[in-house]
């Protein structure tokens, strides 16, 4: 018809066709490619990461653990081996079991002991508090017997609070009140 030979026409569709395949398929090998990358550069900075933290939790554990000796300012050996997780804990049992000032809470090497006087004034401290509604953890920072004292005096007045015989409040719950506030 048009002078168009038919085979010339269809060889030249099936190599317009095969070349669009082609070109879509070289775009998909590279979608593919970088999906590939990304998700194996994830896992390996998830495992190294890993690796690393695991190494950094080792290379601690040792340090605190590691044994070694103080020297005197000749570098001779002075006292026994020792770690620094030992001197950790030799640090934290004394400072728990440190004498501290009453007044400031400081360490003090004061042999002091609360008079009568300031024992009674702590207990009546920890009732006054107790009664104002303040917790337990209320205590001051005060001498271990003073604060007892205190814990004390709190705990009575929750116990006489909890004794006591009549409602809180000095309406009866089952009595109905007028709009006046007179009992029905």
């Amino acid at each position: 018809m048009l002078n168009i030979n038919e085979d010339d026409l269809k060889t030249a569709i099936v190599q317009k066709a095969s070349d669009e395949i082609l070109r879509q398929d070289d775009d998909l090998s590279e979608m593919i490619r970088q999906e590939v990358k990304s998700r194996l550069d994830k896992i390996f900075a998830d495992r190294a990461e890993a690796q690393i933290q695991s190494a950094i939790d080792a290379a601690i554990e040792a340090g605190f653990e590691r044994e070694y000796q103080r020297v005197d300012p000749y570098g001779r050996p002075a006292g026994e081996s020792t770690s620094i997780s030992k001197e950790l804990g030799k640090l934290v049992d004394s400072y728990w079991g440190a004498r501290v000032d009453p007044r400031t809470g400081k360490p003090t090497t004061s042999d002091y002991q609360p008079s009568a006087e300031d024992l009674k004034e702590y207990y009546d401290l920890g009732y006054q508090a107790a009664s104002e509604g303040k917790p337990e953890s209320a205590c001051p920072q005060v001498h271990g017997k003073l604060c007892v004292q205190w814990i004390k005096g709190h705990k009575k007045c929750a116990q006489d609070r909890k004794d006591w015989p009549f409602p809180q409040n000095d309406k009866k719950e089952d009595q109905d009140e007028t709009e006046d506030g007179e009992a029905a």
